[in-house]
């Protein structure tokens, strides 16, 4: 079983220019490098 986390972030990368910043517990298919993580908790 894998654990869930409640994150906050921000897209670095240029072509996320609309909307950069993100919150919630969804998967997203993202390249770690374009990703600065702000906050993040483990779900119960």
């Amino acid at each position: 079983m894998s654990a869930k986390y409640y994150t906050q972030f921000i897209l670095t990368d240029t072509q996320y220019r609309d909307g950069n910043e993100f919150c919630g517990a969804s998967n997203f298919d993202l390249q770690q490098s374009a990703v600065k993580l702000v906050s993040w908790s483990r779900l119960h």
